[in-house]
């Protein structure tokens, strides 16, 4: 008796362990609210940086960052197993409330961000639409 009530506990805590690594090495899709929590009124302006540039464009106008904030809501950002760093990168976005840097965001190609120094990668390409917000601020 008192040997299966220890081979019980021995099964257990291995299913236990077995799970606990497969919750914890599995990618799940988090949205920018979850990097961003506060309200998206108190975002003031937001910053896009042409990576092949350097030119820095400013987002102020409030309609153009709710578009801007609502296109990044849209997005399902899966953390890469691969966390390799890279070279080079093709727009870097910020998020102020006021004067204060309050998110960063780095695009590298395509559909891959450096949040935080963790590589997610997007459900969509968003190079071409960040290209065209940049191209269209006033």
């Amino acid at each position: 008796m008192k040997k299966l009530i220890i081979f019980s506990i021995i099964i257990i805590c291995t299913v236990l362990g077995i799970l606990k690594y497969n919750v914890a090495t599995t990618p799940c899709n988090i949205n920018f609210e979850e990097f961003y929590p506060n309200d998206i009124s108190r975002i003031s302006k937001i910053e896009i940086c042409d990576g092949s540039t350097g030119e820095d464009r400013y987002i102020t106008n409030r309609a153009e960052i709710y578009d801007f904030v609502d296109f990044f809501k849209q997005l399902k950002f899966g953390k890469m197993k691969e966390q390799n760093d890279s070279v080079g990168w093709s727009f870097s976005i910020t998020f102020f409330e006021k004067d204060k840097e309050i998110f960063k965001s780095v695009l590298i190609g395509k559909k891959i961000f450096s949040i935080n120094r963790i590589r997610y990668e997007v459900n969509v390409s968003v190079y071409e639409r960040i290209e065209c917000f940049y191209n269209n601020i006033r």
